[in-house]
């Protein structure tokens, strides 16, 4: 058995993990108005993001991310090449630095992770 989680399997596991998370919390009867404020983090000047999932929902959101000050979209993941492409050539056409491309397969996402120059990792699928 590989001891490497595919893309897929990695989203099941969101998956139950956030239904679990729902059912604990309606069983809690938590109020829905929490939020993250009192959550330290370090403050940035500019926030570097990773995009793991380039079709139509993830060119949406490099769209969206676009218009956000002080946001650099440094790297792009997806398992179709020409997807990967297109997001690259959005971000370039916005006058901003060509992101890094994973496409090598199902496990490419893994390298995207470990950089060390990203914020955050959105996973669009």
């Amino acid at each position: 058995m590989s001891d490497k989680i595919s893309r897929r399997d990695l989203f099941k596991t969101g998956a139950v993990a956030t239904i679990a998370a729902t059912l604990t919390n309606s069983a809690e009867a938590k109020p829905k108005t929490q939020t993250m404020i009192g959550v330290p983090f370090e403050r940035k000047d500019k926030v570097r993001i990773g995009i793991v999932g380039v079709g139509e929902r993830g060119k949406s959101m490099i769209h969206d991310f676009l218009g956000i000050e002080h946001l650099e979209i440094v790297a792009l993941c997806d398992n179709v090449k020409a997807n990967a492409e297109e997001g690259k050539a959005m971000i370039e056409k916005a006058g901003k630095p060509a992101p890094a491309l994973y496409t090598e397969g199902d496990y490419a996402f893994e390298k995207l992770c470990q950089r060390d120059d990203i914020d955050f990792v959105y996973f669009c699928s």
